[in-house]
């Protein structure tokens, strides 16, 4: 078996002879093929590259070389401000606790999903960003690739507070792309957010389950917890205190008694 230096040697030495026959090159690309996934902390580009066909040729010989990497699409950044009825201390919101302290290092109140949907029926998932920060302030920000040009509706998603959709689709033409739920009801759809006071509007908590209603059977999830005195980062820990008790029974009945549930096209 030739060893990679004579392999390389002989390769050589074929460009060499081609290229003193005054002999052209020719390259196709073929086809491209991959996936790319992003969340708020980077992105990973995953690709075959693209077949690339060389031909180094004369009347008796020919060359063909491998693979062309791609190069992964620009991103473009969005970024939210928001804020979490459950977490909301006014003017900000405080950090989610577990047993022993803060769930999250720095300024991170807690993690959001963020759903891109088609502008029309039947409103399908275009993407999703798992596990974005979203910071005291209210504020987040995560990529995606900057081939999405179009208008989609922005779904923000919590482990305990009720899904939310922008008021319309929003255009994602630039490279930078804001949204501000916090400053008027109708900035959600359907205006489906509470009053958090002082002109401040908030998302609903109390979906513990993840069903899109704040209803009995949140009920029973936090009472269950709250009886058998549960500590931790919880679902049903409406109010993010570390405990599942009393506060978050009432956080959670104040908003099914209003039959509070997602409100989408």
């Amino acid at each position: 078996m030739y060893s990679m230096k004579v392999i390389v040697l002989n390769l050589y030495l074929l460009l060499l002879s081609l290229a003193l026959s005054a002999q052209t090159l020719s390259i196709e690309a073929i086809s491209a093929s991959g996936s790319y996934y992003a969340n708020s902390s980077g992105s990973l580009s995953i690709t075959m590259g693209e077949a690339v066909q060389a031909w180094y040729s004369n009347s008796t010989h020919s060359l063909n070389i491998g693979f062309q990497q791609v190069y992964p699409p620009q991103l473009k950044q969005l970024l939210f401000t928001l804020f979490l009825q459950g977490l909301y201390d006014g003017p900000a919101m405080h950090k989610a606790q577990n047993s022993a302290g803060d769930q999250y290092a720095g300024t991170v109140a807690d993690l959001i999903d963020v759903v891109l949907r088609q502008s029309a029926s039947p409103y399908s998932t275009v993407t999703t960003i798992n596990n974005v920060e979203m910071n005291t302030n209210g504020s987040a920000q995560c990529t995606i690739p900057g081939n999405y040009g179009a208008n989609y509706y922005i779904a923000i998603q919590n482990r305990n507070h009720l899904e939310t959709w922008s008021a319309v689709p929003v255009s994602f033409a630039g490279d930078t792309i804001s949204y501000n739920f916090t400053d008027a009801a109708s900035r959600a759809f359907g205006s489906n957010q509470i009053n958090l006071g002082g002109g401040v509007w908030g998302f609903y908590a109390g979906d513990a389950d993840h069903d899109g209603d704040v209803d009995n059977a949140d009920m029973v999830l936090i009472s269950t917890k709250a009886a058998a005195f549960r500590r931790g980062y919880e679902d049903t820990d409406l109010n993010g205190d570390g405990v599942v008790d009393a506060l978050d029974l009432i956080v959670g009945d104040n908003n099914a008694a209003n039959s509070i549930q997602l409100v989408n096209p």
